[in-house]
């Protein structure tokens, strides 16, 4: 679909071509004709909804309610909801957007009509036709039948079984990290909490997912660190977003003809780079022995794809391994698609799993009592449509005093009497997280092992509470954590 940008450039093409062809005043007459033809077309789509007896906040001229949205999506849906209740209506640009908390509407969407809704919309992902991008050839872009195709692929490599096997590069990892703790309790130095869980997070990825050994906790001024960081700085609302919002096919137009993408070109094009390196080494080590003892991602996520019957695909000397049969090939998944799984991987659990763990860290120090029990458990035998998220994980009826730190929330009693659906941080149905047991696993491994030797404290440097954060995309403390270890002695 063409955006506002778009829809502007091609009016004034049109306009060109008719002072061009006809006379002054059959020129002007036609031209105000257009125009007002576009106007009264644009300005219609902001009573979507009214006509539809759903409610709406009004919106701006070609943008409707995007602006409101990229600015700050956790005010603008608290205020909305708090004005029109539970469902209602906005405009993304000149696209309607249905939004809701109602449980019953999100069972819909998420499970008993899932055939219906099973696309993602992207706010830059435009078209994905031919597309050669890491970015755009991942599951959370790919739409219809080629999501079903690599959804399907992917899975095996995240059953609990194979996800197991990840546990000796999540120990690895935070082997290290415990190294650094013990440096800075050594120096009586305050932890950069936000600096240290970026660094295991990056660094315990890059193990599991692509088998790579790489010093990534101690230098944050690292190459991969660095473009990583980059990335997630879509935060900042620049031109260049601007440009791919309203000019969406144009965007998609320089990335698959020209390989430039508006945004973040210089570091995807290094990881792909740098993936590719991974893949192609993977790949030739598995060709001579398909029973390594790695167990990385690449090798698992390889490895399901030849003991899994799904949809063909067209042919592509890329596929896979070259000595595989020809069903294999039909299949299988291209050596873009791999890389952009990993890519995926990268994407989606370096900050959220460093934000949310550093987060835990820092409640914890302000609430003892609670980092108490966590380590007694953790000794116990055994132990090992757009849906406005913060609506529901905020929502006052459901979680009483929802800014105050109380674990209690999820313990067995509380949560058997509330509907999972109010709690849905890796979504929920068909499309939820597919690294979502990753993500669990690994922030368990991460803070157990962190609690089972060190105790995290405040300090001069620490912050009070309440913290302020920001939530445009990842929620992050606007201002630095610190905090202090002292080593648990038994």
């Amino acid at each position: 679909m063409l955006g506002i940008g778009e829809y502007i450039c091609l009016s004034i093409i049109i306009v060109l071509i008719i002072s061009a062809l006809f006379t002054k005043y059959v020129a002007i007459g036609l031209i105000v004709t257009i125009t007002s033809f576009i106007i009264w077309k644009v300005n219609n789509l902001s009573y979507y909804w009214k006509k539809r007896n759903i409610p709406s906040p009004k919106g701006k001229f070609g943008f409707g309610n995007l602006l409101e949205i990229i600015s700050n999506v956790k005010n603008y849906d608290k205020r909305w909801k708090e004005e029109f209740g539970e469902t209602y209506g906005i405009m993304m640009g000149l696209k309607p957007n249905l939004t809701t908390t109602n449980l019953d509407i999100i069972k819909e969407i998420y499970v008993k009509q899932f055939d219906k809704f099973i696309d993602r919309e992207g706010l830059l992902a435009g078209s994905t036709r031919k597309e050669k991008s890491i970015y755009f050839n991942s599951i959370f872009i790919k739409k219809g039948e080629d999501w079903r195709r690599i959804r399907n692929l992917c899975s095996p490599a995240f059953t609990t079984g194979k996800i197991k096997h990840f546990v000796k590069f999540f120990n690895a990892t935070v082997d290290k990290t415990l190294e650094i703790l013990q440096d800075h309790e050594k120096k009586d130095r305050v932890i950069d909490i936000e600096e240290l869980c970026e660094g295991m997070a990056i660094d315990s990825i890059f193990k599991t997912t692509f088998g790579f050994n790489a010093d990534l906790q101690e230098d944050p001024s690292n190459i991969i660190r660095s473009y990583a960081k980059k990335i997630f700085e879509i935060n900042k609302f620049d031109l260049r977003t601007l440009f791919a919002v309203l000019f969406p096919e144009l965007s998609t137009i320089l990335r698959i003809y020209f390989n430039y993408h508006i945004r973040n070109d210089k570091e995807i094009k290094y990881f792909t780079d740098i993936l590719s390196q991974c893949y192609d080494k993977r790949k030739k080590e598995l060709e001579k022995d398909i029973h390594s003892e790695s167990s990385d991602f690449f090798k698992v996520l390889l490895q399901s794809l030849n003991e899994n019957d799904t949809n063909e695909v067209e042919d592509d000397k890329e596929i896979i391994f070259e000595k595989a049969t020809q069903k294999q090939k039909r299949k299988g998944l291209s050596k873009v698609e791999i890389l952009a799984q990993g890519f995926l991987f990268l994407l989606v659990g370096y900050e959220t799993t460093a934000s949310t763990t550093q987060f835990i860290l820092f409640m914890l120090a302000h609430h003892q009592e609670y980092q108490d029990k966590c380590r007694e458990e953790i000794f116990e035998p055994g132990t090992t449509v757009s849906i406005p998220m913060f609506n529901l994980h905020y929502d006052e009826k459901i979680y009483p005093q929802p800014n105050i730190f109380d674990p209690e929330r999820f313990s067995s009693e509380q949560k058997a009497g509330r509907d999972p659906l109010y709690y849905l941080p890796f979504g929920y149905g068909p499309r939820n997280c597919i690294g979502m047991r990753y993500a669990y696993l690994s922030m368990k491994v991460y803070l157990a092992r962190f609690l089972l030797n060190y105790k995290f404290k405040t300090c001069d440097e620490t912050l009070p509470l309440p913290l302020e954060i920001i939530t445009k995309r990842i929620t992050k403390p606007i201002k630095k954590l610190y905090l202090k270890a002292e080593k648990v002695s038994y």
